[in-house]
């Protein structure tokens, strides 16, 4: 079969910081498997009507659009098959079936198959260090992070208008030197007093102009208004109290505002010279991958060291 008509399509799912991590991983997978690659996110998480959104977000010259999909019954997982155009939540839901066996694994190429259904919530590099070799093997002497990076800044960039407007937002409001801190507290809750403590530490220790906060709770920007006077945020929507944000677009009034909103957010992170973050949180580790800051100005509240650093403090105190 001519490798010209053969297929990868990268299912979006669950947020942002989710769908760019699969995204990459992907793109990297399609460039070993000489695949052409579709990047799907037509569950209507950050659009209408069906609409793929990520074109709305993002150039990416390795892509095919969503009308280029062959129509084939060379499918796999062969529950693809007819489906190709529902959503990976939808499908899984009406099915009743694992994530499992929806994806294809990326250890190897030799699929037949003319089209490869890929659907994850992270990029799955370690499924395919195995076929780094050859003309890729310069991706084996790389970490993931790494790898990341290059497929974000080499394959990903956001649209000129959404550029702009984060461009503006950092221009009006960003210090000389300001503290990104995220917070994602609907689902995956943190304990948040320790938090703001770490907060005030690292504000103390390198006096910040500003502290920008991205967070996916008015319970959490209200918290962190009553404590620092210098807190920054974009104008967002926020879902009802203790919902996950992406996972109540039937409530959000503007879906892909919503999305736009999180890109802001993310890269605004990113453009911090000190950020807070958790990697168990894609969001906040893609734009701690995303960050010109050097790794001592990267704080996550997920590492052995940086939880060692604060109980060592601790220890101090209690002397």
């Amino acid at each position: 079969m001519n490798s010209s008509r053969k297929f990868l399509i990268c299912k979006g799912s669950s947020g942002m910081g989710n769908r760019i991590l699969a995204a990459c991983g992907a793109i990297i997978y399609s460039e070993i498997s000489n695949r052409q690659l579709v990047i799907d996110w037509r569950d209507n998480t950050y659009c209408h009507d069906d609409i793929n959104s990520f074109p709305l977000f993002f150039n990416c010259p390795k892509t095919s659009s969503v009308e280029s999909i062959p129509d084939t019954k060379s499918v796999y997982p062969e529950i693809w098959i007819d489906n190709l155009d529902q959503s990976f939540g939808g499908l899984r839901k009406d099915l009743k079936i694992s994530d499992q066996s929806m994806s294809v694994e990326l250890s190897r190429t030799n699929y037949e198959s003319e089209i490869l259904v890929f659907c994850a919530y992270t990029h799955k590099i370690n499924q395919m260090r195995q076929l780094f070799h050859g003309k890729f093997d310069y991706l084996a002497k790389m970490d993931d992070r790494t790898i990341i990076k290059q497929v974000l800044n080499s394959h990903l960039t956001l649209k000129p208008e959404i550029v702009q407007s984060i461009e503006d937002f950092k221009s009006s409001h960003f210090g000389m030197n300001t503290l990104g801190v995220h917070v994602r507290y609907t689902d995956m809750k943190i304990p948040l007093d320790k938090l703001i403590t770490d907060t005030k530490k690292i504000n103390k220790k390198n006096k910040f102009n500003s502290i920008f906060l991205s967070t996916d709770s008015q319970e959490v920007v209200e918290k962190f208004q009553q404590e620092f006077s210098n807190i920054i945020t974009t104008p967002k929507w926020f879902p009802p109290s203790g919902e996950r944000m992406h996972q109540n677009w039937d409530k959000c009034p503007d879906r892909v505002q919503n999305g736009i909103e999180a890109l802001m957010d993310m890269y605004l992170l990113a453009s911090c010279n000190d950020l807070i973050f958790s990697s168990q949180s894609s969001f906040g580790l893609v734009a701690s991958i995303l960050s010109k800051a050097s790794k001592q100005h990267l704080h996550d509240v997920n590492s052995s060291s940086f939880i060692e650093k604060v109980k060592a403090k601790i220890r101090g105190i209690a002397k």
